[in-house]
């Protein structure tokens, strides 16, 4: 037989190889697969079984009162936690797959020996080419070793399956138990609590009367109260009959006992209702005099730069010569008064009125200051127009009410000629500003009203026209010819 040539060899371990690829890597995920649910279903068979084994009956009444009933109970928990499970050999089967995949990289360690040698090879290499197929022959082994472990592997999580099966069906059937024991403790429990109401019926019927307040129920309830504390001064007197208890026992007790606790509802109910209502009213109240606070300065105050501030009220009824603040406290003390004196609907009533006035008057002040703000930013812009523009050295200003009560700032500007802003203010939107110029050379205002009127325009405040004596400063008498002109076209029309 003639010698093995280099790429032979290879070809004999591209076998392994492709065993390894195609074969044994499936199989072995799907060990790993069967592996990683058998080990969820170990963490939760012990996490069951750890449950059951904390599983205790603590039912001292019911051990008592139902003696038989619990031991067998007790009997078929011992039982059930007694019961015994497949067996399973997952560690083993882990320990069979680590030993395999040790032999499969020996092998794979021993190939790669073999290609360093024959790497390049020119003469024949048929010992490597013997120890190849030698490493072929045992891959191919590892591979039924694999595949019969994925069997096993498979059997196991059959097993786990099962257990976990009957594990979980084992707490079930405890847990059913120990609903039984919960039901028997509950009912032992009655049985003792209506053995110690029988005992103590009595001072119990006479305890929920005494929690009764005398004063609360007279005022919510009279007519109820006096039928039921005649109620209960005839039990009293029963009782005084030492066998009134064991013979007449719990039936009129009960129905008692269940007025009483009935009553006490009721009044409580209507109590808390009365408390609700008083409550609500009171933060009403409160709410509304906490409106009126002190957030507002008047313009007076800002250009004297005193520092106070007066309520929202206090602003409209200085500057509309109104008394809605003091109106505005007087009836809240009202309400005040209505309230201590339990007349919840005139109080409810009264709230609305004065909510109403004060949210009208809310809105007016807020269209006032407003105004007043307006009118306010007009006069600075002016006041800065005739310092910074026309070289003014003064300007003076001020808050003026006329005879009328009508109200304006005043800025008066002196640089030779004075001129006197005599009102400034804004007027649903419309500014009006009344002027009064004292001429240092006298004849010159229409000249000095053309350039100012120009400066104005430019800052972005048009004047239309300056008049003095009822006659155009700015254009003379040729503004009212064009107007009496305009109006006699209309007519014509």
């Amino acid at each position: 037989m003639s010698g093995k040539k280099s790429w032979e060899v290879a070809e004999v371990l591209s076998q392994s190889e492709d065993v390894q690829r195609k074969i044994i890597k499936a199989v072995d995920e799907k060990i790993k697969n069967y592996f990683s649910k058998i080990e969820k279903l170990d963490k939760e068979i012990n996490e069951l079984k750890n449950k059951i084994n904390s599983y205790k009956i603590n039912a001292n009444l019911s051990k008592k009162e139902f003696k038989k009933e619990m031991e067998e109970l007790q009997n078929k928990i011992d039982f059930l936690k007694r019961k015994k499970y497949l067996n399973t050999n997952f560690e083993g089967l882990q320990k069979t797959r680590e030993n395999i995949l040790k032999e499969l990289e020996k092998e794979n360690q021993k190939a790669s020996r073999i290609r360093e040698k024959i790497k390049n090879a020119t003469h024949y290499v048929t010992s490597e080419y013997n120890e190849a197929v030698k490493i072929r022959d045992k891959i191919n082994k590892l591979k039924d070793k694999f595949s019969e472990l994925e069997k096993l592997s498979k059997l196991e999580l059959d097993k786990f399956t099962e257990n976990l099966n009957k594990v979980s069906s084992i707490d079930k059937e405890i847990r059913t138990i120990l609903n039984e024991v919960d039901r028997l403790e509950k009912k032992a429990k009655e049985i003792k609590e209506i053995r110690t109401k029988n005992k103590k019926m009595i001072e119990e019927i006479k305890k929920e009367f005494d929690r009764i307040n005398i004063s609360i129920a007279d005022k919510f309830l009279k007519n109820e109260f006096e039928i039921l504390a005649n109620k209960v001064e005839e039990f009293l007197k029963k009782t005084r009959d030492r066998s009134f208890i064991n013979i007449k026992n719990m039936e009129e007790f009960n129905e008692l006992f269940n007025e009483l606790v009935s009553f006490k509802n009721k009044l409580s109910s209507k109590y808390n209702e009365y408390l609700t209502q008083k409550k609500n009213l009171e933060d009403n109240l409160k709410s509304l005099k906490e409106l009126n606070k002190k957030e507002y300065v008047l313009v007076e105050d800002f250009l004297s730069r005193k520092d106070r501030k007066v309520t929202k009220l206090n602003y409209y009824d200085h500057y509309n010569q109104t008394n809605y603040e003091k109106q505005f406290n007087e009836m809240l003390n009202e309400i005040k008064t209505l309230i201590d004196k339990d007349k919840f609907k005139e109080a409810k009533t009264k709230l609305k009125e004065v909510n109403d006035l004060y949210f009208t008057i809310s809105k007016a002040t807020d269209r006032l200051q407003e105004s007043i703000e307006t009118s306010l930013f007009l006069t600075i812009k002016i006041r800065d127009i005739m310092l910074d523009k026309i070289d003014f050295r003064k300007a003076k200003v001020e808050w003026v009410e006329d005879k009328d009560h009508k109200q304006g700032f005043k800025m008066i500007c002196e640089n030779g000629d004075t001129i006197i802003f005599e009102k400034i203010v804004v007027e649903n939107g419309k500014p009006i500003i009344k002027i009064d110029h004292i001429e240092k050379t006298p004849g010159t205002c229409n000249i000095r009203w053309k350039d100012l009127r120009d400066v104005f325009a430019n800052e972005g405040i048009p004047l239309i026209d300056v008049t003095k004596d009822g006659r155009s400063v700015i254009y003379g008498g040729a503004r009212e010819k064009i107007i009496k002109s305009n109006k006699e076209k209309r007519k014509a029309r």
